[in-house]
């Protein structure tokens, strides 16, 4: 019997890169463009552009199941052009302002992860000409948690349980106290471990063409 395993969810940077762009796009009369790549190479006509991309590193927080403290970065970078230094200099500095700004105050855009660690801010021109154009690189450092849970193929068959009631109901048990050998341990009265209840419970075989869960990635935000 064959299994068929569902699409898998939307991967957390695929995510955080669709989130991003959607909301960059909608600053009205800023940017010409805002583009999910590294690439494409920008010519001037298609300027002030912004490009985005997405880096991960993970540490391992549990020895039983993978699960992670993960931080995303977040690089955005915005390009300009102008033709004096200082007037290209505002401009960008006034266009990272814009993109934190419009970020930073969307409240469902910062349940994607929970919390910002650090932002930083580069910044690189080059000279064509008479033009120089800018590039500022914002990095924001993102801190979210990713939990695999482990795939479990087994049909679940019987459980058995023994009960061994405890005085008042059964169980007096006070005739050794914990420090007399043969005493309970936890204090008395207590079990004396006859079993006044027992039970099992059986499930029906699997139905027709069942399968087992995939396993699941959750991914934690605030």
């Amino acid at each position: 019997m064959s299994t068929v395993w569902p699409a898998p969810p939307l991967p957390f940077l695929t995510l955080l890169r669709r989130e991003t762009v959607s909301r960059l796009e909608l600053l009205p009369g800023v940017f010409r463009g805002v583009y999910d790549s590294r690439l494409p190479q920008l010519r001037r006509n298609l300027l002030p552009a912004v490009r985005l991309y997405t880096q991960a590193s993970a540490q391992g927080l549990s020895i039983s199941i993978p699960e992670f403290r993960s931080t995303a970065e977040l690089i955005i970078q915005v390009m300009a052009e102008d033709t004096g230094d200082v007037e290209l200099a505002e401009r960008m500095d006034r266009y990272c302002e814009i993109v934190k700004a419009r970020l930073m105050s969307d409240g469902d855009w910062l349940q994607l992860f929970e919390r910002i660690v650090s932002i930083t801010t580069e910044y690189e021109s080059t000279v064509e000409g008479e033009w120089r154009v800018s590039t500022a690189n914002l990095t924001f450092a993102l801190q979210y948690t990713e939990v695999f849970e482990p795939l479990i193929v087994d049909w679940l068959q019987t459980v058995g349980m023994k009960v061994d009631v405890i005085d008042p109901a059964a169980d007096p048990n006070t005739g050794q106290p914990p420090n007399i050998q043969g005493g309970y341990h936890g204090g008395y009265p207590g079990p004396d471990g006859r079993i006044e209840a027992e039970a099992t419970f059986t499930n029906p075989t699997p139905p027709e063409g069942w399968t087992p869960p995939p396993p699941r990635r959750r991914t934690r935000g605030s």
